[in-house]
């Protein structure tokens, strides 16, 4: 839910990180339900890779480089 940056930017406590963790847990099993077993891969792969490094991004397959500065 709040990637670990954030949590550091916001200084949760232990007691607020372990709350946190157990939210997240509750909301991804609640994910787990609604999806196929197509999409259950598909979430655990992209979870896995983590953000901004799939297929589609800037100077991958489908994507564009980032424009140059002049």
């Amino acid at each position: 839910m709040l990637p670990p940056f954030v949590q550091e930017q916001l200084g949760l406590t232990a007691a607020q990180k372990k709350d946190l963790d157990a939210l997240q847990k509750d909301v991804d099993a609640k994910i787990e339900k609604l999806l196929t077993d197509q999409q259950r891969k598909l979430f655990k792969e992209m979870k896995e890779r983590g953000p901004g490094r799939g297929p589609g991004g800037p100077g991958g397959p489908g994507g564009n480089p980032p424009p140059k500065k002049d």
